[in-house]
């Protein structure tokens, strides 16, 4: 399994790939949404983690591109947002679940193995 983490914060980075480190066979990270397209053209991927709030091209928009491509792609939006407007937003936009800064370790890992057996990702945390 091979995920992408999308931040431009190095250091959340840093952290997130260190929690996915025993999940997954491959964690890249990238700084930006242009970056994640261009990742993930050059290599299969099965799951992202995508920040909303990025300069140049937001998580937004890079969602919509990458759900455009590659539609079965698990993608988690991850912000400090928590109005449900921007959530609602992201679910619209292609997001498969969200995650709040500063993410808990144990959902992320929740999430990746629901990917991993083929479940959609936001039924690894439902109620």
């Amino acid at each position: 399994m091979r995920i992408l983490v999308v931040d431009d914060d190095p250091l959340f980075c840093e952290l997130l790939t260190l929690y996915l480190a025993n999940k997954a066979d491959q964690v890249d990270a990238v700084s930006d949404g242009e970056a994640c397209l261009e990742n993930v053209r050059q290599e299969p991927t099965d799951m992202v983690f995508l920040d909303l709030r990025m300069p140049g091209m937001d998580g937004y928009a890079t969602v919509r591109e990458l759900k455009a491509q590659w539609p079965s792609l698990a993608i988690v939006g991850v912000t400090a947002e928590t109005r449900p407007t921007h959530i609602r937003a992201g679910f619209e936009a292609g997001f498969d679940f969200f995650l709040t800064k500063p993410v808990d370790p144990e959902q992320v890992r929740a999430l990746v193995e629901a990917t991993r057996i083929g479940r959609p990702p936001i039924s690894a945390l439902q109620t």
